[in-house]
């Protein structure tokens, strides 16, 4: 038994481990079923009144699993069983910058099958699409060692986020050897207020029809990073991701990549 939140379950279509939030999203808008590791019970995702996402049994986990929730009272009936607290789950690190791949549709599947597929996989390999942000925020907190072992697919390559970060400066001053489509680029930048708007500037530059050129994103009011420069940040970093950052009508500097939940760029403080 156990008073914590259960945050991942097996996912029958994707053949992967899934976390709660994800399931939480999808529910709506996908036919997808999910089922306990342990006892392989069907299980639903939910959300805490602290906002955390995690899985639920409807008809309950199978007594002397360890996701069944500890009773409160020894006398409450089995359908009584509840969570005495809500601790804050360790954030899930994203497996996927994007959306996860299609799933292929299969018939339910019998406990054999259940039990066949969640002993086949590996309880600490999560799938969970993240945001840029999401993504650029994991890779900040990790150590060295992390990054070089953590998975992290961009687009259908499957990398670390170690081999899935890389530096602007590396490009030599060449804006197609950038490779932001494929990987999440970074390096250091600058920043100046400017009519209301804060404008974050590349230190590295490329050619472009013999003209040096820094690659410059603009932060406005309301941006996720607008507080975050507001609060008097000189020297920052750029990370960018998405197509190659192409020059503004007066080829004076380069616009970074369309701004999605992602693509585009997130802004860090520098170390």
């Amino acid at each position: 038994m156990t008073d914590e939140l259960m945050v991942s379950a097996v996912c029958w279509e994707l053949d992967a481990a899934v976390s709660a939030s994800f399931a939480h999203t999808v529910k709506v808008t996908e036919n997808l079923l999910f089922f306990c590791p342990e006892c392989l019970v069907d299980v639903a995702a939910s959300i805490s009144t602290r906002k955390n996402f995690f899985f639920k049994a409807p008809k309950l986990h199978r007594p002397g699993c360890k996701h069944e929730k500890r009773q409160t009272d020894s006398n409450l009936p089995a359908r009584d069983l509840v969570d005495r607290h809500s601790p804050q789950p360790d954030p899930i690190i994203p497996s996927h910058l994007g959306a996860l791949p299609k799933h292929r549709k299969k018939s339910k599947p019998s406990m054999s099958e259940r039990q066949a597929l969640a002993e086949r996989l590996q309880p600490s390999v999560v799938l969970h699409p993240g945001t840029l942000r999401e993504v650029v925020d994991a890779w900040s907190t990790m150590s060295m060692g992390d990054r070089k072992t953590r998975p992290l697919t961009v687009g259908n390559t499957q990398l670390t986020y170690f081999d899935a970060f890389d530096l602007l400066n590396r490009a030599g001053g060449d804006i197609s050897a950038l490779g932001c489509a494929g990987a999440v680029v970074f390096g250091p930048a600058s920043v100046n207020l400017y009519g209301g708007s804060f404008y974050v500037t590349s230190w590295s530059k490329f050619n472009i029809g013999g003209k040096a050129l820094a690659i410059k994103a603009r932060v406005r009011p309301g941006d996720p990073d607008f507080d975050l420069l507001e609060d008097g940040q000189k020297g920052v970093v750029i990370f960018l991701h998405g197509a190659t950052p192409t020059p503004n009508p007066q080829v004076s500097y380069l616009l970074p990549p369309t701004v999605t939940p992602h693509t585009g760029f997130v802004i860090k403080k520098a170390e």
